[in-house]
């Protein structure tokens, strides 16, 4: 048998589906899934002839249980055919095949996509919508990924207007009657709560670029379903550096036989190449700033992704249409030469109350999104058990690893990281430029700048002797020993986060799952990393906010212990 845990959104999910079932075809192994009644197979229409084949999570469990499993991880994102090899032609009905990868390759069902397309009824999907439809699907279909690509950029550039510009000129031409050709109708379609963006940012310039196209507004209320089918009924697609753009143009093909599509030269932000960084402005608007990358991302394999007969089209930007592009480079990080990052899961409150806190200090601030429960590091497979909670930490500390590796692709020398629950000392930014200038000269790699401690820390207390000897500075270093809590806020050197990353990043969680010396949390995992020399900052930079209610803890002694830490450190009107 075969089967994948199913991750990522639609056009994720759909990879790794008919990745499935093409290997499903091609040995003869039965597939199936984990039912999910939350899940994109519950609930995305294009989905429901796969129901059938879901399992619910009690009979998953016993046929791991009940078979060998045999796990076929991804190597990379890059196709890899010899990965059928190891079930190709074998008839064994005792193992169970356990897909792990995003497979994001149209090769690993180029074969099958036929039968594929038939089982899941794609052209009776599109011919369903076609005929519910007030007017005729558009000659031209553009689609835009802002939206999450916006705390995304470096991985995943946001296309300014010049590629839609140069795309829409050549898209003209496939469509009858040549360009500018009057009867030439446009869609652009995006993420609802990105409409009123791409209005203002994209189309209003488009449509003075090509006032002969007839602008035709998207059907209300389509889900994400009915978007990727209404985008395949086009004539020409001009898709985004996004798996839900090529799954539209993947379907164009089984809807008509015929592929117009047009897809952007950059794909991943890449290593080394002068690229931009899309902003919102004060007023709202959204702005692209020149930016000089350093980044570790794979090229777009065309082979891969891209079919042949694709249309690439340079997606630099333009002059004229990317009007808003600032005329000179900011710098890749702070003026202090420190990026600062903040991990906030899923809570736009202490989103906007992080952001607006780090705008007074006049210190620019990354937000980091986190790692969900479904990330394929953190989701229960063989060998891995984890309760909820522990889950939650994974998630956690992942996310910290993560920020880690984001201030590695900058070209700060040192990277700040904090919870979304702190208050910042306002002194930070004045005495940053000396700490760093200090942390060089004693070679510190990691700073501890917000922690957990019921008091100042002096000098002659345990575990605490002072580094360094900086006169006439408001704080002073010590050294911290093994049991000290804490990272609210904290501050590492590259070296310090090349050793992190080294140390706790492939795979060390898994390898100490059940030892509980060495726990997977931030305060290990940061604070603790052996061969680093480790310093913290007295008094504090940063304190917990004290909002968090005793529930929030779950026990009296963490509960009492945090509120402590709080009170003894927080200073009013010193902190924000």
């Amino acid at each position: 048998m075969i089967t994948h845990a199913l991750y990522g959104g639609l056009g994720n999910q759909l990879f790794q589906i008919c990745t499935v079932m093409a290997f499903s075809l091609k040995s003869g192994h039965d597939f199936y899934f984990e039912w999910d009644a939350s899940g994109l197979i519950a609930t995305s229409a294009l989905l429901r002839a796969l129901v059938p084949h879901c399992r619910p999570a009690d009979v998953c469990r016993a046929l791991e249980a009940r078979l060998k499993v045999v796990h076929l991880v991804e190597p990379s994102n890059r196709y890899h055919p010899e990965l059928l090899a190891e079930l190709a032609y074998q008839d064994n009905p005792t193992t169970l095949f356990v897909l792990q990868g995003y497979f994001q390759s149209f090769r690993y069902f180029e074969t099958e996509w036929d039968a594929i397309a038939d089982f899941l009824g794609i052209r009776a999907q599109q011919d369903a919508l076609r005929a519910s439809l007030s007017a005729p699907p558009p000659d031209i279909v553009m689609h835009m990924r802002v939206g999450d690509y916006l705390d995304l950029q470096h991985t995943h550039p946001i296309l300014p207007c010049g590629y839609y510009g140069r795309a829409l000129d050549a898209a003209l031409d496939q469509v009858d009657g040549g360009v500018g050709a009057p009867s030439a109708t446009v869609a652009c379609l995006c993420q609802a709560q990105d409409r009123n963006l791409v209005e203002d940012y994209y189309v209003s310039k488009l449509r003075d670029v090509f006032p002969r196209c007839t602008w035709t507004p998207v059907p209300d209320m389509l889900s994400d379903s009915e978007t990727i089918l209404y985008m395949s009924l086009a004539k020409v697609q001009v898709i985004a550096n996004s798996t839900f753009s090529l799954w539209a143009a993947y379907f164009r093909r089984t809807y008509t036989g015929r592929e117009h599509v047009i897809y952007p030269s950059v794909w991943f932000t890449p290593t080394n190449d002068y690229l931009w960084v899309a902003q919102m402005s004060g007023e709202g608007r959204m702005v692209f700033l020149p930016c000089n990358w350093t980044t570790k991302n794979p090229p777009l394999r065309a082979d891969d992704m891209i079919r042949p007969g694709w249309r690439m089209m340079d997606a630099s930007l333009d002059a004229n249409l990317d009007a808003d592009v600032a005329v000179t480079p900011p710098p890749s990080g702070p003026v202090t030469g420190c990026y600062a990052q903040c991990l906030c899961y899923n809570n736009p409150v202490k989103h906007a109350s992080m952001t607006e806190r780090f705008r007074k200090l006049g210190m620019p601030l990354s937000i980091y999104p986190g790692v969900s429960f479904t990330n394929p590091r953190i989701l229960n497979r063989e060998g891995r058990n984890n309760s909820l909670s522990i889950q939650r930490l994974w998630s956690v500390t992942y996310g910290h690893l993560d920020m880690i590796q984001r201030f590695l692709d900058s070209d700060a020398s040192y990277g700040i990281f904090c919870e979304d629950d702190i208050l910042v000392n306002r002194t930070l930014p004045h005495e940053l430029p000396d700490i760093m200038r200090e942390c060089d000269e004693m070679a510190v790699d990691v700073l501890l700048l917000g922690y957990m401690k019921t008091c100042k820390v002096e000098a002659w207390m345990a575990g605490h002797a002072q580094m360094g000897d900086f006169p006439g500075r408001p704080y002073t270093y010590h050294d911290y020993p093994d049991d000290q809590w804490g990272v609210h806020m904290y501050m590492l050197s590259r070296s310090g986060a090349r050793r992190i990353l080294s140390t706790y990043g492939y795979g060390y969680a898994d390898r100490h799952i059940d030892d509980p010396d060495h726990p997977f949390s931030p305060d290990w995992t940061i604070s603790k990393c052996p061969g680093l020399k480790r310093a913290l900052i007295s008094p504090m930079m940063a304190v917990e906010d004290g909002r968090d209610s005793y529930e929030h803890y779950g026990h009296e002694g963490q509960w009492r212990f945090h509120m402590e830490t709080f009170r003894a450190h927080f200073v009013p009107g010193l902190f924000i």
